[in-house]
């Protein structure tokens, strides 16, 4: 079971340009964040992606819906004219 208290770290590997004159060329920083603050960009993007999502399915419906009554309408103007 794991300890709830502990913290969780996400480390990241970034490459840098070394110096011209540096003989090694494979440089890299390794930079450890907290999960949950490195992970709140994240959630906030999937929030929005599902609102937005869940607006555009609304507004879709609501046009469709709205394109249909058209259609019915006419066609019950066209049949009670003939």
């Amino acid at each position: 079971m794991p300890d709830e208290n502990r913290t969780r770290l996400i480390a990241i590997a970034h490459p840098l340009d070394p110096l011209p004159d540096s003989h090694d060329k494979r440089w890299h920083v390794i930079v450890t964040k907290n999960y949950e603050q490195a992970m709140k960009p994240v959630e906030a993007l999937s929030t929005s992606l599902i609102e937005r999502a869940g607006w555009s399915l609304a507004t879709f419906a609501a046009i469709a819906g709205f394109l249909w009554l058209g259609v019915i309408r006419m066609l019950r103007n066209t049949a009670t004219n003939d």
